[in-house]
C-alpha cells in the first residue's frame, strides 16, 4: 500500500513538473489580441476626448454669444427708456373714455344659472332672458 501510494504520488508530482513549462509559457496570439483590444480602445478614449472638447468650446461661444445679445437688450431698454423721458409729454386735458360697461342690477328677478345639461323628453330652453345677459351664466 505504502509503495502504490509513493507511487502514484511520484507520477502525480512528475506530470505536474513537466506541465510548469506550459503553465509560464505566454501565448502570443492571447497578447497580440489584448493588445490590440487596448489599442482599439485608447482610440475610442481619444475620439470621444476630443468631441467633448469640441462640444465644450461649442457652448463657451454660445454663452458669449448670449452674454452678447443680453447687452444688447438691456441697452435697447434703456435707449428706449431715455427715448422716452426726451420726448414731449402728451397733453392729458382731454380725459381718455375708460368707462366700463355697467351691468344693471336693478332686475332681481334674474336666474343665477340656466341649465341646459341635455335630458330625454322635451328639450329645455337655454335662452338668457331679456335683461340678464351681465347676471345669468349658462351650465352645459
Amino acid at each position: 500500500m505504502q509503495i502504490g501510494a509513493g507511487i502514484l504520488t511520484g507520477l502525480v508530482l512528475i506530470f505536474w513538473i513537466l506541465n510548469l513549462k506550459n503553465v509560464w509559457q505566454v501565448n502570443k496570439e492571447l497578447v497580440a489580441n489584448n493588445d490590440s483590444q487596448w489599442v482599439n480602445l485608447k482610440n475610442d478614449l481619444d475620439t470621444t476626448l476630443v468631441d467633448l472638447k469640441k462640444q465644450l468650446n461649442q457652448l463657451d461661444k454660445n454663452k458669449k454669444e448670449t452674454a452678447a445679445g443680453d447687452n444688447l437688450i438691456a441697452d435697447l431698454i434703456k435707449k428706449t427708456g431715455e427715448l422716452a423721458s426726451s420726448t414731449s409729454e402728451i397733453s392729458t386735458s382731454s380725459p381718455i373714455a375708460t368707462t366700463s360697461p355697467t351691468v344693471n342690477q336693478s332686475n332681481k328677478n334674474c336666474p343665477e344659472y340656466i341649465d341646459c345639461m341635455p335630458t330625454i323628453g322635451a328639450a329645455r330652453p337655454c335662452q338668457i332672458p331679456v335683461g340678464c345677459e351681465g347676471l345669468t351664466v349658462i351650465a352645459y
